[in-house]
């Protein structure tokens, strides 16, 4: 088995120090490894070269990363200020029915008062009226009928 030591580092079979990697174990290999029979057929780096090949996958990963990040950033605060928006409008709609409502109030409040008044007016005449006949009919009861 071969171990990775870490930059610097010997191969723990050959004690050979470890210069390659093995892109197919992704493992760190030595000389002695990279001919053995167990990494003949695989795709081997130098260790410089697979570094960097890894360190720009790792920077495009992360740019990428990065990029996602920033669209998910931004759909968030499309998201808010889309909920702001609609909390100021259900707001502004809530004032403008509570303002009718008052409005409508104080509208039927006064024709309340207003028909009251007529039917005052009204009960008043009937009263008239009633008094107004039975005068008449006292008269009438009162006086001599020749």
């Amino acid at each position: 088995a071969v171990v990775a030591a870490g930059k610097g580092g010997v191969c723990q079979k050959h004690q050979e120090p470890l210069k390659l990697f093995c892109k197919d174990d992704e493992a760190l290999i030595c000389v002695v490894c990279d001919r053995s029979k167990e990494h003949r057929d695989h795709e081997t780096l130098p260790l410089e070269e697979a570094s960097e090949e890894y360190k720009d996958q790792f920077c495009s990963r992360l740019e990428i990363l990065k990029k996602e990040r920033e669209r998910i950033v931004a759909s968030r605060e499309d998201v808010e200020k889309e909920s702001q928006d609609l909390l100021k409008q259900t707001t502004g709609e809530k004032q403008k029915t509570v303002a009718k409502f008052r409005q409508l109030h104080t509208f039927l409040e006064e024709q309340e008062k207003l028909l009251l008044a007529q039917m005052e007016e009204v009960e008043k005449e009937v009263a008239r009226n009633r008094d107004q006949r039975l005068a008449r009919l006292s008269e009438e009861l009162s006086s001599p009928r020749a």
